[in-house]
């Protein structure tokens, strides 16, 4: 008998916190309503069958022994992810699609949690499919597999539960302070390397002075009080120019031409701006005192050339859909 289940969950972008939420220091992070989505269906043939959308993946024709061995990098973790006694409940044949379609453009990564997005909703698809209640450790034990052990796991996070989170060492609770607050989103045009990044910054921690995290660190700190937009537009001006300063002595390369051009385009406008993640390429986010010099910004932006992404919190996490 043929059913179906598909599940989906969103993408994330991070408010501030970017490397210094490796070092435990606390970073906020915003889950975005664009959505990864596995559909799974259960077949007659005794072969798995794989496609997928958005990122790179040959279709794949496989046994599920072999996806199990870890015969497909998503999926291989996802399953593996669930409780032993319950893979005798897979079906033998099934088709399988992975779709992040919606988390590139024109062909390129827009580096807004895909691999969590996705990696995410297979598992959330692949508990379903067996009967077993989704769980939050296994869900990163398979996304932490599948990225090689690396990141802190926010995009993770933000994937499972949705809305704005206050992430800190493994653990995500509501973020308070993000409503009175206008943020508007820039596609920088270039797809960044993030696990390049990461090793950079982790080779650079390992020579032991670490003054400028420590200090972005503070400012994550400092984030987390701020009760009224100018407030936090202070704090977040202040957290820029820590960022910046751990860009430079790190040499992480962190401000890429897009957003070098979008931070000195916010400086006129009085606005702040600052890069999304590991940045070099990806997104950035801008934030000002009222929603009017926001808007202008943002229309000096796209006279530019840069993107405005169309995005607006996702309140839920991963979910089962039809």
């Amino acid at each position: 008998m043929s059913f179906v289940v598909t599940a989906r969950a969103p993408g994330k972008i991070v408010l501030w916190g970017e490397f210094a939420v490796l070092a435990g220091a606390p970073a906020a992070v915003l889950a975005v309503d664009r959505y990864a989505r596995c559909s799974i269906r259960a077949t007659a043939t005794q072969r798995w069958q794989l496609q997928s959308r958005g990122f790179v993946s040959s279709p794949t024709v496989a046994s599920l022994d072999t996806i199990l061995g870890g015969g497909n990098g998503v999926l291989s973790h996802a399953l593996n992810a669930l409780p032993n006694d319950s893979l005798s409940d897979l079906p033998a044949g099934a088709a399988c699609m992975l779709d992040t379609l919606c988390l590139y453009a024109n062909g390129q990564k827009l580096g807004i949690g895909s691999s969590a997005a996705i990696c995410t909703a297979t598992y959330t698809a692949c508990a379903a499919l067996v009967g077993v209640e989704p769980d939050f450790e296994a869900a990163r034990a398979a996304h932490r597999a599948f990225q090689g052990g690396k990141g802190s796991g926010i995009d993770l996070a933000a994937a499972w539960y949705g809305g704005a989170l206050r992430f800190q060492a493994g653990s995500a609770e509501p973020l308070a302070n993000f409503e009175p607050q206008p943020w508007t989103f820039f596609w920088t045009g270039k797809p960044a390397a993030t696990t390049t990044h990461i090793d950079r910054f982790s080779e650079w921690v390992s020579q032991g002075n670490t003054r400028e995290l420590d200090s972005l660190g503070d400012a994550c700190e400092a984030l987390f009080q701020a009760n009224h937009p100018d407030q936090l537009c202070a704090h977040l001006g202040e957290y820029v120019d820590r960022l910046r300063a751990l860009d430079q002595a790190a040499h992480l390369g962190i401000y890429g031409e897009g957003h070098e051009h979008l931070h000195a385009l916010a400086k006129e406008w009085e606005v702040v701006y600052k890069p999304c993640g590991a940045g070099g390429g990806d997104v950035g986010a801008a934030t000002a005192r009222d929603g009017e010099t926001l808007a202008a910004f943002s229309a000096a932006a796209v006279d530019a050339g840069f993107q405005r992404l169309d995005v607006t919190r996702a309140d839920h996490g991963a979910h089962l859909s039809r």
